[in-house]
This record gives structure tokens, sequence and C-alpha cells, in this order.
């Protein structure tokens, strides 16, 4: 069910909802823009959101709005939450990651799967 429920919210197009960072433990930020998500459920149940032309703030105002994305991922326990920055929507974007977890670093399984679902939408590996 997870699966077919991810592939249709895949196959929807994008609509305005609001976007915010996964936990409490961190400031919140509030962004509006399309909201897509889906689950994976490897190697701990993973919860992963693309906020596309987000109006998240630029402080260093590198991109304008609607050059910017983010996706979100983080995990349903806690342990750790993910955040990619898209800054550029082109056909090689550069991406920041900035990782927020409870231990001094994610398990190198749960690395391997945030690159793994990262490229599945589409986000240059090599930009990580």
């Amino acid at each position: 069910f997870a699966v077919a429920a991810s592939l249709l919210l895949l196959g929807l197009p994008g609509h305005e909802a609001a976007c915010s960072k996964p936990s409490n433990a961190i400031a919140r930020t509030n962004m509006t823009g399309h909201l897509v998500t889906f689950a994976v459920w490897y190697p701990v149940p993973i919860h992963m959101g693309a906020c596309q032309w987000s109006k998240y703030p630029d402080t260093f105002k590198r991109r304008s709005n609607k050059h910017r994305f983010r996706v979100i991922i983080g995990t349903d326990d806690r342990n750790f939450v993910v955040e990619y920055i898209c800054l550029d929507i082109g056909k090689q974007p550069k991406i920041e990651t900035v990782i927020y977890t409870k231990s001094e670093r994610p398990r190198a399984l749960v690395i391997k799967q945030i690159v793994s679902v990262h490229t599945k939408v589409g986000l240059d590996e090599s930009k990580i």
C-alpha cells in the first residue's frame, strides 16, 4: 500500500502546501511551495518531501526564491533529520546538505539510503 501511495503522490501535480523542518528540536522554518511527499522503509521508516519553488528565505541572496527548492528527509523515531536545499533547479543543481542528528553521525546504511533516495528524485549524486 505504501508503494502504491508513493507512486500516486509522485504522479499528482504539485499543490500549495506549508513545508517545515520535521523536528521540534530545531527552530521551525515554514515554507510555501509545491509539496511532493513519499515514504521509504529502509532501514527505518523515512519520510521525504520536496518543497519546490519554495519561499524559504535565502539570507545570502544566492538565488531568487523561484530558483530554490528543498528536499526534507526525517525518520519517524527522530534519530536524525536530513535537509537538502537545492539552490538551482537547472540540469545540474547545486545541492547544500544539512544533517541534524541526536548521535554524532547517521549510520553508514542510513547515509547510503539517503543518497539512493536523493538520486531517485532526479538530483545528481555527484552534487551532494
